[in-house]
This record gives C-alpha cells, structure tokens and sequence, in this order.
C-alpha cells in the first residue's frame, strides 16, 4: 500500500460486482488509504461493525438487501462513517432519498479514478468536521438554547447543508446552453423514471394537456424548458426536508405550498418587477428553503424535539440568513439569494424601495389567496399594503385577478404531480 495518504483510513466498497469492487480497490490503494471488500449489504454491515470504517462506498442497486436498506441499518451502529453511494441510475428520488438518510456523496456510473479519488477526499473532509469536539445536543434543553446549538453546528460544517443532485446540476446547463434542444431535455429525462412519470403526469393535467396526450418528447416541448426547470427544482425541494414527526411534516408541507403559490405567482408578475419569469419564480419558491431545513434538523438531532409552535417562532428568526447560505451553495443567482436573506423586510411604496421587495409582497399576499393559508415563517403585508405595493409597480387589479385564477389552476396540477 502506497503511503501518499498523510492519516490512512478505512475505506469499505459494498457492491455486488467483482470488476467495480476490484477497480476501487485499485483506485483506493493509490490513494494510501486501506480498502475492505463486502459483495453484498449483509456483509457490508457485518464488516463495518467491525473495522468502523471512515468512508463507505456503497451501490445502491444490490440484490438482497439494496442501498437503501443498508443506509437504513448502519444508521442502528451507531458509527461515524461517511457514505458515499454509488449507481448507474441516479434518479433524483434516489439522490433524495440517500441524502435524507445520510449520504454525503453521490457518484454516477460509470465514474473515472478521478472522481473516486476527489469523492473520497471529500468524505473523509465532511467526517473530520463531525468528529471536531462540539457541543452535545441537550435533548432536554429549551428551544432557544437548542436552536442556538443546531446554528452553530451548521456554522462549524457538523450538520451539512444538502447538496444539489447531478441531474438538477445538469438541466441548469442545459437551461442556459443556447445549442440545447429539446432531445437533450427529453434524453436527460428519461435517464430518471420517476421523474419522467411526473412530467407525463403534468403534461396531462388539465392546465398543461389541452384535451392531448403527448409522449415524453411532445410533453416536454408543450412544458417548455423554463416550465420543466421548475418542475425539476420544485420536486427536487420538496424532497428534501420530510420531517418523520408529523407535526413538523406538515409545518413543511405548509410552507411548502405556501412557498409554490408564491412561486408561481412572482413568476406571473416578474416583468413589472423587472425580473425574469425564472428569478421571480425562484426568489418565491426557495425563499423559505431555510425554514424548512431547519425544522428538519431540529426533528432529525433531538429525540425529544421542542413544541412545533415554540421552534417555529425561533425558525422566524434565523430562516432567513441560513436559506441564503443553501442557496449560495446550491449556486442560485445573487438576486435570489438576496431575496432570500431579506424577503420578510417591509417594502416602501413610496421612495427608492426595490421591485423585487414590491413583488415578493404582492405574491405573498396572492399566495394566502389562493392557498386559504398564512406565511408561517414571518410577518405579512396586510391586502392594503400588498396592494399599495401592485400599484407601485404598475400592477392593475384585472392583472392581479388574472394572475389569481392562473396560480390557482397550475398549483392545482403542480401538486397532482408532488
């Protein structure tokens, strides 16, 4: 074994096919580090009870027992691996489901030497900073002194902001490649089946169909690609944070419905605010992306979590700069993680108040509209306020009728498909 690596470490390969688990044994050696073999997630547990590995490379698709399962398993063993989960699928459940269950890494066959080398280090980078000597969790502390605590992790890298999946990162590029075409779309699509089965399904709903059915490509081509990216980026989302105690799921859901009907609002009146339709719709979507991360972490790092109402009220305080600093690793725009860090603050319709503060306003207030619901993560302009803000930006009540009645027909369809 080469000596290259300063700290060597355990390193586990679980994977049921000889050629892959004898190519990262290679590829691990050259790295310093010590490989262990496991052909399937039986042994895989068994192995890494035992040598306590730093680093996991796990397949996802296994016979027996498949990646999931495993992850669900090691969880019980109480170790401080960092999991790196392999697969030739990548379906963005996937992506989802394995990061929920503390995955750190995801690779997409066939990955290069590279890759593995990179992902490793990463791993081994993301397990130092959760061993650093850190506060304990207090279960029993009160919410203020726990939600202080949960900041402060984050703060130091202990509890890691999600990281956005491949397929999410390549539709961006193909968004804003100008020779992309709509077999590019279709052909990145298809590579993820649940995906593909969502879009199908909103190309059918009324809003979208027209009385048509259509293939994916036909779909796709009627969507739009601005209309898929925010399909793609909005399921991605609302994945994410599921909190297992369903008085946090359903904060969650609600600040994520709320959060789509914002979305889809901002995005209809974007032009008066001088925004594209994407910005707008992004700034509306993501803007409580923070409040939702850390209600999931509150349930996922106390077994004992504090009153749903009392850590909401300390989430409407902190939401905001923790949403900017996922956007900023998520790679958002400037202005929609600007937004995101500001949107509670009241606009002025009168002086130099920006567009962007007037729309937010206004979309947050058609949200509540259509919803039949409140911005539980902070303050709200009142109807006369939002519609002082609508006429400072030029936005007539029929414009405002209009955008009603399109909101509240596609977040119908948008939520067949969530």
């Amino acid at each position: 074994m080469s000596s290259n690596a300063p700290n060597p470490e355990r390193i586990l390969v679980v994977d049921d096919e000889d050629g892959i688990r004898t190519a990262l044994q290679r590829t691990i050696a050259r790295t310093g580090h010590e490989s262990f073999l496991a052909a399937d997630g039986a042994d895989g547990l068994a192995q890494a009870a035992k040598i306590r590995p730093a680093v996991i490379i796990l397949d996802l698709r296994m016979p027996k027992m498949d990646g999931h399962t495993f992850l669900r398993r090691l969880a019980n063993l109480d170790l401080d691996s960092a999991v790196i989960v392999s697969s030739a699928d990548g379906e963005m459940d996937d992506v989802i489901e394995v990061m929920r269950h503390g995955a750190v890494d995801y690779m997409r066959k066939p990955w290069s030497p590279a890759e593995v080398v990179s992902a490793i280090a990463r791993a081994i980078e993301t397990r130092e900073r959760r061993l650093r000597p850190r506060t304990s969790d207090a279960i029993a502390a009160p919410p203020a002194a726990a939600m202080q605590q949960i900041l402060e992790r984050i703060q130091r890298g202990e509890i890691l902001l999600p990281s956005v999946p491949t397929i999410v990162h390549e539709l961006r590029e193909l968004v804003v490649d100008r020779e992309a075409s709509i077999d590019d779309l279709v052909k990145l699509v298809e590579r993820d089946q649940a995906l593909s089965a969502r879009v199908l399904q909103l190309g059918r709903t009324a809003h979208y169909a027209h009385g048509k059915q259509m293939d994916l490509s036909g779909t796709i081509a009627r969507l739009g690609m601005q209309t898929l990216h925010s399909l793609v980026e909005t399921v991605w989302l609302n994945g994410c944070f599921l909190p297992k105690d369903p008085r946090y799921a359903e904060l969650c859901q609600r600040i994520a419905r709320f959060g789509l009907a914002r979305a889809l609002a901002a995005r209809s009146l974007a032009t008066p605010a001088k925004l594209t339709g994407t910005t707008g719709y992004f700034s509306g979507l993501f803007a409580d992306a923070g409040a939702a991360f850390l209600l999931h972490v509150v349930v996922e790092k106390h077994e004992t979590p504090p009153p749903p109402e009392a850590c909401l009220e300390l989430v409407r305080d902190h939401h905001e700069e923790i949403g900017a600093q996922l956007l900023k690793q998520w790679g958002h725009s400037d202005e929609v993680v600007r937004r995101a860090r500001h949107h509670h603050s009241a606009p002025a319709t009168r002086g130099r108040s920006e567009p962007s503060a007037l729309l937010c306003a206004v979309a947050s207030s058609i949200a509540a509209e259509i919803t039949g619901d409140t911005d539980l993560t902070g303050a709200m302009p009142s109807r006369e306020q939002a519609d002082a803000c609508a006429r400072a930006l030029g936005i007539d009540d029929e414009t405002r009728s209009k955008c009603v009645a399109m909101a509240a027909t596609e977040l119908g369809a948008v939520l067949q498909v969530l």
